[in-house]
């Protein structure tokens, strides 16, 4: 019977950079990554410094922009139809006592402008 031999395992080259020199993927990448970085701060300076007054002036008309809109009002129902509330216009006045010299005179005027008897409204 023949002795057994043992076979060694041998190790491969344990440098990942081919024997030229430096693996060109990674300056590659990292060529990529910095130029994108720069590109990136390029942009930033062109946007809060050189166009800042630009943007500041939009930033401006946004903010100080007023658009009244109005809100639709209506009848409100449910899923059968029927109706749940109902838009009415009312107002309501008030009138500080304190602050009023003739009583008399402002109540029969607040019943003229309401088409009101001025005993209602004391």
């Amino acid at each position: 019977m023949r002795p057994k031999t043992r076979k060694y395992y041998q190790k491969p080259d344990s440098s990942p950079e081919p024997a030229g020199g430096t693996n060109f993927r990674l300056i590659l990448v990292t060529t990529l990554l910095l130029l994108g970085f720069l590109l990136v701060l390029v942009k930033l300076v062109v946007v809060q410094i050189i166009d800042h007054d630009y943007y500041k002036e939009k930033a401006d008309m946004n903010k100080n922009l007023r658009e009244k809109v109005a809100a639709k009002r209506g009848t409100i129902y449910d899923r059968q139809g029927r109706e749940l509330a109902r838009d009415v216009i009312q107002y309501k006045v008030a009138i500080v006592g304190t602050l009023t010299a003739n009583k008399e005179e402002l109540v029969r005027q607040v019943a003229d402008i309401l088409n009101i008897p001025a005993a209602r409204l004391l």
